[in-house]
C-alpha cells in the first residue's frame, strides 16, 4: 500500500510538473532575443513577446521582451507620435509551449495623414504643457493624448507632453497602472483639434 501511495505521489507531482507552460525569457536591443525555455509558474497561461520601437529624429531604436504572462487579452499595439518621434509598442500573446520563440510579427504603421491633428508640446520641468505647434496625425492614431509623469529628467520632477495616440480610452495605455503608484499623474485621451 505505502509504494501503492508513493507511486500516487510521484505520477501526481510529475503531471502537475508537465503541465507546466514553458515559454522562452529574455531582454534584448534589436527585433528579437534568445533566451532560454523556462517552465512557468503554476496558472501562468501564456507566453508573452514585447516588442518596442522607438523614434527619434531619424534615429530608431529597437528592443524586445520574452516572458511567462498571466495575461489573457489579445495582442495589441499602442502608438504615439509627434513631428519629430514615434513610440510604437507590440503586445503578442499565445498559449502553447516555446510559442513566442523568434521575432514577433512587426504591425507597420501607416505614414498616410487621416486628417486628425493635435496639439504638440514637451515640457521637462511642468505638469502641463502648452503650444501653437500642430502634428498631423496619420494612420489608426486618431486621438490626443495629453500625459504628465514623474521620472523624465528627475525622479520628483514632472514632465509632460501631448500628441497623437491610436488609443480611444486612457485604461489602454499602457502606462495607466502606474496612476494607482503614482508615477504617472494624468493621462487625458481627446479628440482632434
Amino acid at each position: 500500500m505505502n509504494a501503492f501511495l508513493t507511486g500516487v505521489i510521484f505520477l501526481v507531482a510529475f503531471t502537475a510538473t508537465g503541465n507546466c507552460l514553458q515559454c522562452y525569457e529574455c531582454i534584448g536591443n534589436g527585433t528579437d532575443c534568445t533566451g532560454e525555455l523556462i517552465s512557468c509558474s503554476d496558472g501562468v497561461t501564456t507566453c508573452e513577446t514585447i516588442k518596442i520601437e522607438t523614434k527619434q529624429d531619424d534615429n530608431t531604436t529597437n528592443q524586445v521582451i520574452k516572458v511567462c504572462s498571466r495575461k489573457d487579452e489579445q495582442n495589441s499595439i499602442y502608438r504615439e507620435m509627434s513631428r519629430t518621434t514615434y513610440f510604437q509598442l507590440e503586445t503578442h500573446i499565445c498559449d502553447t509551449d516555446g510559442c513566442n520563440q523568434g521575432p514577433a510579427p512587426h504591425n507597420a504603421p501607416d505614414n498616410t495623414t487621416n486628417g486628425v491633428k493635435c496639439m504638440e508640446c514637451f515640457s521637462e520641468n511642468g505638469s502641463d504643457c502648452d503650444s501653437e505647434d500642430i502634428v498631423e496625425c496619420t494612420g489608426d492614431m486618431k486621438k490626443c493624448l495629453f500625459m504628465s509623469s514623474f521620472g523624465c529628467i528627475e525622479e520628483s520632477t514632472p514632465c509632460s507632453y501631448r500628441l497623437c495616440t491610436n488609443i480611444k480610452f486612457i485604461e489602454q495605455h499602457p502606462f495607466y497602472y502606474q496612476i494607482a503608484e503614482s508615477l504617472v499623474e494624468t493621462i487625458e485621451v481627446t479628440d482632434g483639434i
